[in-house]
């Protein structure tokens, strides 16, 4: 398998898989684009955390919010567009109902996630128009909906963890 990266400005997939014991397909075609989608929503995350953290804050970036939220909108698309296609769940969980459960539960709570998200993405290009208690309700609204999303995304990686723990067997 070749693991030098493409040229500059190119992108290329191989179709190489590499396959774990048992239950667990890594797909190296898709690495890169979850790693390049990690990169960039910690990044787009970054920059909108801070905002969130006080009213003085976004008031300050009332005008570029709007922008960022659609930035994250698309990134967040993309985020759970590439674990539903990439299928980090469907191998590694397929032998163990319980985990299966909580995987497609986690599955499901993409599209309410997202679709939360951009609601709020929605309502940011009005902040402007809105009253100091408006703007207070959105910052809690979105610090809400940021939590949820930790903790989803949290949820997963115990998942993942403990599909790896079964598959492979716990260390002694």
């Amino acid at each position: 398998m070749n693991l030098q990266s493409p040229p500059a400005g190119t992108r290329r997939h191989t179709q190489a898989t590499a396959v774990l014991p048992r239950t667990v397909t890594v797909n190296a075609a898709f690495l890169r684009d979850i790693k390049d989608d990690n990169v960039q929503l910690k990044r787009l995350m970054d920059r909108w955390k801070p905002v969130l953290d006080h009213p003085q804050v976004l008031l300050n970036h009332l005008e570029e919010l709007p922008e960022l939220m659609s930035q994250l909108t698309d990134q967040f698309a993309f985020h759970f567009s590439l674990e539903e296609a990439y299928g980090y769940f469907e191998d590694a969980v397929q032998v163990d109902e319980r985990l299966c459960r909580k995987a497609s539960e986690l599955r499901n709570q993409h599209s309410e996630l997202f679709e939360a998200f951009r609601e709020l993405a929605e309502e940011s290009a009005q902040l402007h128009l809105g009253s100091d208690s408006a703007r207070d309700d959105f910052r809690d609204r979105a610090s809400h909906w940021l939590r949820l999303f930790e903790l989803h995304e949290e949820a997963e990686l115990e998942v993942i963890l403990e599909s790896f723990d079964d598959d492979l067997g716990e260390g002694d």
